[in-house]
């Protein structure tokens, strides 16, 4: 896992539930920018 360059008051832990939320955090953890931009673009 890559530390942050900045402070993120953010815990990561796990999401339980699918949907949006889910991708969002999988992404992130797999750090597939690709398809974070496209989630994020959708506006999650």
């Amino acid at each position: 896992m890559t530390a942050l360059s900045f402070l993120c008051p953010v815990e990561v832990g796990v999401v339980t539930s699918g949907g949006l939320n889910a991708l969002l955090h999988k992404y992130t953890l797999e750090g597939n920018l690709s398809k974070l931009k496209k989630l994020l673009q959708t506006g999650v």
